[in-house]
Order: structure tokens, then sequence, then C-alpha cells
């Protein structure tokens, strides 16, 4: 079971990919092939994250995105409840991710979902730094 003690401290990212469900596979990098982001979660129940490209890309999506707040442990989820985000429309929302760790790190995911008709989810792949 995760506990609060197992998210404190800083996360460096590793990877960000979109994978598809059925098979694992990676099926986009929406920030990029070597994107940059940093993640906190304190001990008194708050948290931030930054991600940005590395590759100088910036039409047509993102180039960086970031949000901070509070969040709680939901069994073997993490939710985060955005006050600011570089989202305006985000403030005020949850944002729920699945948690799985693997000695000192840690990988977030969204909930699925579905694009042309493939079960999709968003993960991000944290080291602790």
């Amino acid at each position: 079971m995760t506990t609060e003690a197992s998210l404190v401290g800083r996360w460096r990212l590793d990877w960000y990919r979109e994978l598809d469900v059925a098979t694992g596979a990676t099926l986009s990098d929406p920030f990029g092939p070597n994107p940059n982001g940093r993640l906190l979660y304190t001990a008194r129940g708050h948290m931030s994250v930054h991600l940005a490209r590395t590759d100088g890309q910036t039409h047509g999506v993102d180039y960086y995105f970031g949000y901070t707040g509070t969040y709680t442990l939901a069994g073997d989820q993490v939710v985060h409840k955005l006050e600011i985000s570089s989202h305006p429309e985000l403030t005020g929302a949850e944002q729920r991710r699945g948690l799985k760790f693997e000695g000192d790190r840690l990988t977030l995911s969204t909930p699925e979902y579905v694009v042309d008709g493939r079960a999709r989810v968003a993960a991000l792949c944290w080291l602790r730094a």
C-alpha cells in the first residue's frame, strides 16, 4: 500500500508517454523525446509539478505545463486538487493519477481515455531526485 511517506520528496521526470492500453506500446511522446520536469510532494499535503519540452518544438502543442495545489491518497491513486494551473480552466479541478512504485521510480498514470477508437493512458515516470 502506498503511504504519504513514499511520495514525499522531490522527483525528476524520466519520461512522459501516451501508451496503448491493449499493448503497452508508446503512441506518442507529448512533450518530445527528452522532456524536463519536476514534481514535489510535501509532508503537509502540498504538491507542485512542472513539465517542459526541451526540443524547441512549440507548434500545435504545449511546451510548458504546471500546476500546484494539495494532494491526498485514495487507495492506489493520488488525487491532486489544483489551486493554480498554467491552464486556468483546470484551476479548482481534481486530477486522479494511478501510482506505481519500483524502487526510486514512481509512475503516475491518467485514467483511460479513447482517441480514434483506441484506449490509452498518459504515463509519467519520475525518479527520486
